[in-house]
């Protein structure tokens, strides 16, 4: 449930007014947005990282190496490490 209005303090003195309410929606606006280039970062990390996986596979010739299954195998055991 999204609620704009700040709760207000019961135990201190605080004074809410105009100034104050856009001032938090600043910062919550500023929050989210952290979040939102935080979430395209680490996706950008993880495609590259996956990309490169792909390379290494293609380079190192990995089915000729170690068999028809290492991808499903490497799978495995990336899971198994990282779960």
């Amino acid at each position: 449930m999204k609620n704009d209005k700040p709760r207000v303090v019961k135990i201190h003195d605080v004074q809410i007014d105009s100034d104050y309410a856009q001032w938090l929606n600043e910062i919550k606006s500023r929050y989210r947005s952290a979040q939102i280039k935080a979430a395209v970062k680490v996706n950008a990390e993880q495609l590259l990282f996956n990309w490169q996986l792909g390379r290494d596979l293609v380079t190192r010739k990995a089915e000729e190496q170690w068999g028809s299954g290492v991808v499903e195998q490497l799978s495995m055991d990336l899971q198994a490490a990282f779960p």
